[in-house]
């Protein structure tokens, strides 16, 4: 077959649609298929250090959407999900059992399917043709269209491409485009975020400018709590913070009588108040309370069992606290002990009094 002349290929394309002022009328909008969060034909990428929990998070997202059920507290029009598990591992099919087995649906049909495959999204010519065959073969088996695509995660579906380098990361952007044409659906990337977590997530920033909707997943350890927070919007507000535990759910037992377990999203009411105590905590009392952290992050343990101390909530002893805030600088490098000593006292009577920590005996831990 002979191939069309280049210069006669451009001369066939039609020409660009205009849209002129007195013909244009406001959008109806209606497209947020999740409340206030995500939009169909958009792609978004959420992201977080690994142990956030961002995996659980979007398979939550994605079974809610496939049930229509609300979603913290938002409604969600019913479409189909598909998630594309790059590690092609077994961990997605526990997650989505737990899910079932949480919401009394394990022998019953809903709109979500699992790929476990690796697939190239970088390559122009590489796997984006054979995903959206698949999606739309779902939408096909669903009797509905596909609402969400989900591919977990950015770096494997890169297939070796440089995630630092802009061509690379253009040509993802440019395959997450040709998925969402072609299907309607959203495209949502599970990522990483870099080694500066203050920097956002990983790789060339033309990532950033190609989404609509960025979401960063974080984790506090000595609560035992994610939150999921929305710090980019292009069409919708910016507006969402959810906050969430990963309870493990029994799934059954294994060949050697072990319990298969895996986790389910459980919403926690977010304390705003408490997020304004912390933005307020400055100076001593900042660093105070930045090393607690740390210091729980590293050496925390449960307290002993007390009607004044939290269950299932690690701790720490003052002592180890106080030794972490010095080797923080809680005070001027040549400060003396005793200045180092009511540094320390002082901060430590801040962050309590705020609310920020509770103490007990020689415990302490972050509220």
């Amino acid at each position: 077959m002979s191939r069309i002349p280049l210069d006669q290929a451009k001369l066939e394309r039609p020409p660009l649609r205009l849209e002129f002022f007195e013909d244009i009328q406001m959008a109806e909008g209606g497209s947020d298929f999740v409340e206030g969060f995500l939009c169909r034909n958009q792609a978004s990428i959420m992201y977080g250090a690994p142990g956030t929990g961002k995996t659980f998070f979007a398979t939550d997202l994605g079974f809610h959407v496939s049930l229509g059920k609300p979603w913290f507290g938002r409604q969600i029009d019913q479409g189909g999900v598909v998630y594309i598990a790059c590690e092609g591992t077994d961990g997605i099919l526990n997650r989505v059992a737990a899910l079932g087995k949480a919401q009394g649906l394990e022998s019953k049909a809903i709109p979500f399917a699992v790929i476990r495959q690796s697939v190239d999204l970088r390559d122009p010519d590489g796997d984006t043709q054979r995903v959206i065959e698949a999606v739309k073969a779902a939408g096909e088996k669903f009797g509905m269209s596909v609402s969400l695509v989900i591919v977990d995660t950015l770096s494997r579906a890169m297939a070796g491409g440089d995630e630092n380098s802009s061509k690379d990361m253009g040509d993802y952007v440019a395959t997450n485009d040709r998925i969402r044409a072609a299907t309607g659906a959203h495209v949502m990337s599970i990522h990483h975020s870099g080694k500066d977590k203050g920097r956002g997530a990983r790789g060339h920033n033309i990532l950033l400018c190609g989404i609509d909707t960025e979401i960063e997943v974080t984790r506090d350890d000595a609560t035992a709590t994610s939150m999921a927070r929305v710090t980019k919007q292009r069409d919708l507000a910016l507006d969402g913070k959810f906050s969430f535990r990963l309870p493990a759910i029994e799934l059954g037992i294994d060949a050697r009588g072990k319990a298969i377990t895996s986790c389910i999203v459980e919403p926690v009411e977010h304390d705003a108040r408490k997020e304004k105590r912390a933005v307020a905590v400055k100076g001593a009392a900042k660093v105070a309370l930045d090393f607690l952290r740390i210091a729980i992050d590293v050496a925390g343990e449960e307290p002993p069992a007390s009607n004044h101390t939290p269950s299932h909530h690690r701790a720490i002893t003052v002592d180890v606290w106080r030794r972490y805030a010095y080797q923080g600088a809680i005070a001027d490098v040549d400060a003396t002990p005793q200045a180092r000593q009511k540094a320390f006292k002082r901060a430590a009577e801040k962050l309590q009094e705020s609310g920020m920590i509770g103490t007990w005996a020689d415990w302490v831990w972050i509220v």
